[in-house]
């Protein structure tokens, strides 16, 4: 299966906040999160990855917390409720999570994200972004899904 349809790729960089979700490489999603996320954040984010969701399109995520720096409880609370509410879908749509994490802060945060994901797979942790794409890519090949390495 190689994605080509248009319709499928956007990208929504929310300004002045810290996440992003990128889906103009799909089936590889990029979610950057830095700083201190706001809710307001984190929701626009969650918005993004519902209409992903919502299409059942099959990806992998790379998640992006290089300059991650305080994640509040609030923040986690409500990532953990919209796994639980979307633990069907995440688990159908989503086949890997590929993490660029370089301090300890950051894998921390990682590790705690880990036990949230109702896939019940580990993450894989890298330090650079082209390592992250490349095992993604990888990840993809493996289940039989052909990616464009332009």
């Amino acid at each position: 299966m190689l994605y080509s349809d248009a319709r499928l790729r956007y990208t929504r960089r929310c300004v002045a906040s810290s996440a992003s979700v990128d889906c103009t490489d799909l089936p590889i999603v990029v979610m950057t999160i830095a700083g201190t996320p706001s809710i307001a954040a984190l929701e626009v984010a969650l918005r993004d990855f519902d209409a992903l969701l919502a299409r059942r399109v099959t990806y992998v995520l790379i998640l992006d917390v290089t300059e991650l720096d305080m994640v509040s409880a609030a923040l986690r609370h409500r990532a953990a409720r919209w796994l639980m509410e979307n633990a069907i879908l995440v688990k159908h749509c989503c086949r890997g999570v590929v993490c660029v994490a370089t301090s300890p802060l950051a894998r921390a945060a990682v590790t705690a994200m880990e036990w949230l994901d109702p896939r019940g797979d580990k993450y894989l942790i890298v330090g650079t972004m082209d390592e992250a794409r490349r095992r993604a890519r990888q990840r993809l090949v493996s289940i039989g899904i052909v990616v464009d390495t332009n």
